[in-house]
């Protein structure tokens, strides 16, 4: 929406630089186009504002679930880690019975369920955030379907304008681009 708006802006500082030169004294078409410009920008920053807090408000909660995602990354990487470890010590326990090592597995092990519950926990929360942002669907294509529909309102208002000049000189009805409307 910001870029469309920024193209339509500069479109608009470049017109009033031949404004400025009293271009729409020798073609009176450039007055109606310079209105159909600004009236062109001023819709295309309403329908930008009227979207930009819905959309911020998806941004949030699109990045609270990654978030919760990468803290399933980051659960999983501990747990396999836990689970590597006891797989090791537990094979030094056999190979050596050693009342230290034994301890030590034992300290791994309950680290590793630690691990694992927290794993569980962490993928049921990232879980849950990915059907609400799946729910969240709808409402996000009705937002883009508003701002385009707001795009396209402003355009074909746009050209309306920029159009009625030039149709009542030439005797030319419709679009403005010359052929029927």
């Amino acid at each position: 929406g910001k870029v469309v708006e920024t193209a339509a802006s500069s479109l608009l500082e470049a017109h009033q630089s031949l404004m400025d030169l009293h271009l729409d004294v020798l073609c009176p078409d450039v007055a109606c186009l310079h209105t159909a410009l600004r009236t062109l920008v001023t819709q295309m920053r309403q329908g930008t504002e009227a979207a930009t807090e819905p959309l911020g408000s998806h941004q949030a909660k699109l990045s609270s679930c990654m978030a919760k995602v990468k803290e399933v990354d980051d659960a999983r990487a501990l747990h396999k880690h836990y689970e590597d470890k006891v797989v090791q010590l537990d094979d030094e326990v056999k190979r050596k019975a050693s009342p230290a090592l034994q301890s030590k597995l034992e300290r791994n092990q309950e680290k590793l369920q630690q691990a694992s519950v927290a794993s569980q926990s962490a993928q049921q929360l990232a879980h849950e955030s990915l059907q609400q942002c799946s729910a969240r669907r709808q409402s996000l294509q009705r937002i883009a379907g508003n701002f385009m529909s707001s795009l396209l309102e402003a355009f074909q208002a746009a050209v309306r304008m920029s159009g009625s000049s030039s149709s009542a000189g030439t005797g030319s009805t419709g679009s403005g681009f010359g052929g029927p409307g």
